[in-house]
């Protein structure tokens, strides 16, 4: 057959090490396994025993190949003879790149040529000519300096760095100087009837929403005094009410404070003592009183008729603006204390 000691070959590359390094622990690797080339490839495979595939190669999906062997001349009946390289319109396998050493007319080898044979199943013409790329980059990188760390190897093209940098990265934007409470209602009025929430088979219009949070945070100014920067605890499971319940603090000015029901109760009155919360938002089935005694509680689900009659439309004049705190949120604490 055709002995061309293929070598499944991979490359550590842990612990960041130089080129110099990397093209090292590559010659060690070749070497022990040159060391057992008289091995049958198809015994290697029964041994590996890995996965089975029609569709590709068990042990190896890319191949490299290197033509770097003088080209030996001879007759034939003759008549002087050469090689002649056939190409194939179909890949073996998934990627394969053929290097050919150049030669000079006295022995110099002044560089090499390169082609990528690739499966149009899996790849486009534009993806590997980038790689290709890459590649020629990233051998010029190495062939300058072999005693560059792996991570500080760029392979980015100039395009791809100008795009990443440059075009991708270009995110700046005109952010009106609004509130969250403002920038819900321009929404809410742009969109009336198009669905904000929807929860335990319940949905919301935008302008559903933005009644029901107009008339809960008249009530919360009116009945417990929440203006500008009053905190508010938010003890309610993920429900529309959940939503109304924020929207309706932000249009009065306050900031929410989100507890959650799984927290420890000691780890509730120390979020409420801290922040000061003047009041609770929660639900009818959360005991919200043995949690925080002597904070006042309003359940949100069960208030509807407490603010029918007040109305649904926006406050008149916004008691917040972008600068004014929105919700204060605590971590679990590094040293087991929330903060």
């Amino acid at each position: 057959g055709f002995f061309v000691n293929t070598l499944v070959l991979r490359t550590d590359t842990s612990g960041d090490p130089t080129f110099r390094e990397l093209l090292q622990r590559v010659r060690n690797t070749a070497l022990t396994g040159w060391a057992h080339q008289d091995l049958p490839f198809e015994q290697l495979v029964e041994a590996l025993n890995p996965v089975r595939s029609a569709a590709r190669n068990s042990l190896f999906q890319t191949m490299l190949t290197l033509d770097n062997a003088p080209e030996g001349e001879f007759t034939l009946g003759g008549h002087p003879a050469h090689t002649e390289p056939v190409h194939v319109d179909a890949s073996r396998f998934d990627m394969s790149v053929f290097l050919t050493e150049r030669r000079g007319a006295h022995g110099e080898r002044p560089g090499m040529d390169g082609a990528i044979e690739f499966s149009t199943d899996l790849f486009d013409r534009g993806t590997v000519e980038a790689l290709a790329a890459r590649l020629v980059a990233l051998l010029d990188a190495v062939t300058t300096d072999p005693d560059q760390s792996l991570a500080h190897l760029d392979v980015l093209t100039a395009d791809e760095r100008a795009l990443l940098l440059g075009e991708v990265n270009a995110t700046d934007r005109p952010v009106p100087r609004t509130s969250l409470a403002e920038a819900f209602q321009a929404r809410a009025s742009a969109h009336p009837d198009a669905p904000a929430v929807t929860a335990d088979g319940t949905t919301l219009t935008y302008a559903e929403l933005n009644a029901r949070a107009n008339r809960l945070a008249r009530h919360l100014i009116s009945e417990y005094g929440v203006g500008r920067e009053s905190r508010v605890a938010v003890l309610l499971d993920r429900s529309a009410d959940l939503v109304v319940a924020i929207l309706a603090v932000l249009k009065a000015g306050g900031v929410y404070v989100p507890l959650d029901r799984r927290y420890p109760a000691a780890r509730m009155r120390l979020i409420a003592a801290e922040t000061e919360a003047v009041l609770v938002l929660t639900q009818r089935d959360l005991p919200a009183a043995a949690y925080l005694p002597g904070v006042p509680a309003v359940h949100v689900d069960d208030c509807a008729g407490t603010v029918a009659d007040l109305p649904a439309t926006d406050l008149a004049a916004p008691t917040a603006h972008a600068d004014t705190v929105a919700y204060v949120m605590y971590t679990s604490g590094s040293t087991g204390t929330p903060k």
